[in-house]
């Protein structure tokens, strides 16, 4: 079984983690509005997430709770990986190839 095989097979659950996702974050402060499409379309490899999902399934987990954890365990690793970089190099602009939020995030703040 390839990746692909497994992300075409937890797409619909992987939507609606983005969508927890948005509603959570959903705010009129910009910055958070970004922080939210920054977690969503950052093109990672959303592998957390799709974790819970797939370990809620082989436990036969029949809920709707499972999206919640995903989508906070989605929180953690952004806030954390947010962290390290202003930790690191408070003026990155760019790490694995994408904006960093010191690019996404600045223009909120002006």
């Amino acid at each position: 079984m390839s990746i692909e095989h497994i992300r075409s097979f937890i797409a619909q659950d992987m939507g609606i983690v983005d969508d927890v996702i948005r509603e959570k974050l959903h705010s009129h402060v910009l910055l958070i509005r970004q922080v939210s499409e920054y977690i969503i379309n950052s093109g990672g490899k959303r592998l957390r997430p799709a974790l819970v999902i797939l370990s809620a399934g082989a436990f036969g987990y029949s809920g709707k709770f499972h999206y919640n954890l995903a989508a906070v365990i989605e929180f953690i690793h952004t806030a954390t990986l947010l962290m390290m970089t202003w930790w690191m190099n408070p003026n990155c602009a760019v790490i694995k190839k994408q904006p960093t939020r010191y690019l996404v995030m600045l223009p909120a703040f002006w």
